[in-house]
């Protein structure tokens, strides 16, 4: 797989997960049931194993924006507060961090530093 696709595929997983705040809105606007975000990860399993591991600090991380979300929504109601939650971003810089290494060698190949 060349590194830039990596590095795409990286930035999506991101994507769809920081997203999931918006979806399990919607979801409870549209009186659906809760989705926890594991469930909605789970056709992106192999990804996440092959380029994170089986890191159990991510997969808290996940697990305490999952929740977090769903308590709030749910919780509150309409009268949810719209901000981000504060796990959102907990999560976020744990990927990020795990994802540097692809995008610092993207960023190496592109200034041509070939070291």
């Amino acid at each position: 797989m060349e590194l830039w696709q990596l590095c795409r595929e990286h930035m999506a997983l991101r994507y769809f997960i920081v997203g999931y705040q918006g979806r399990e809105r919607a979801r409870w606007a549209s009186h659906e049931h809760s989705i926890s975000l594991e469930t909605e990860l789970q056709p992106a399993l192999g990804f996440i194993q092959a380029h994170y591991g089986d890191d159990a600090e991510l997969w808290r991380l996940i697990n305490a924006y999952s929740t977090e979300v769903v308590d709030q929504i749910h919780g509150e109601g309409e009268y949810a507060n719209r901000d981000d939650v504060q796990s959102r971003w907990d999560l976020h810089s744990a990927l990020v961090h795990a994802g540097e290494p692809a995008f610092d060698a993207v960023v190496a190949i592109i200034l041509g530093d070939t070291r």
